[in-house]
């Protein structure tokens, strides 16, 4: 199994840094392959601008650290995100990336159906790891499991990701150093698992 994790946070001693050192160390013990983004330290810019939205329906792209991502992300067949949700959804330099990376003719492409076709599915599986404040059934009763509806049905399984599985840590600021430490045992087991 070839990994790929697409790490967002900008603060090295945030949990979700702690997640990623976490199973990098595990993915690391059983000798796999783990590659990884972190969007911060690579700088990315999440913004389209002018040249690259003119490329843009074209499948193309000006940024040179898109055609890098592309590759790492086809050498894969693990794909893994670790990230906080801000403002109940996802940081805006995730999203960029998404609008930046998957693009028309490499993530999908147009079917005669006239439906959208996903170009992904050689990816085996997906893990998405997010942490919020919030406490789960708040943000379940107010706002509906956004990142679900978005990010993983309307993003990864759009794309042809079939097989996706989401760890969701909520009222991260409340729970204890053993809670914190189970989380890490969790998330380790359901990485283990096909």
């Amino acid at each position: 199994m070839k990994n790929l994790i697409v790490f967002t946070h900008p603060y090295e001693k945030s949990y979700c840094s702690s997640i990623l050192q976490h199973i990098v160390r595990d993915f690391r013990t059983k000798h796999q392959d783990v590659d990884i983004i972190d969007l911060y330290q690579e700088g990315f810019n999440p913004a389209l601008d002018k040249e690259a939205l003119s490329l843009y329906k074209h499948g193309k792209f000006s940024d040179p650290k898109v055609g890098k991502f592309q590759k790492l992300i086809n050498e894969s067949n693990h794909l893994l995100f670790i990230f906080p949700v801000w403002w109940y959804d996802l940081p805006a330099i995730l999203k960029g990336f998404l609008d930046k990376v998957f693009l028309k003719d490499w993530a999908y492409e147009d079917s005669k159906s006239g439906l959208p076709k996903g170009k992904l599915t050689f990816i085996k599986k997906a893990t998405v790891i997010s942490t919020m404040k919030s406490p789960g059934w708040y943000y379940w009763l107010m706002y509906r499991n956004s990142i679900k509806q978005s990010f993983i049905r309307g993003t990864l399984k759009f794309c042809g990701i079939k097989k996706i599985r989401w760890i969701n840590i909520t009222d991260i600021e409340n729970i204890s150093d053993e809670d914190r430490k189970r989380w890490l045992k969790r998330i380790s087991r359901a990485i283990g698992r096909p």
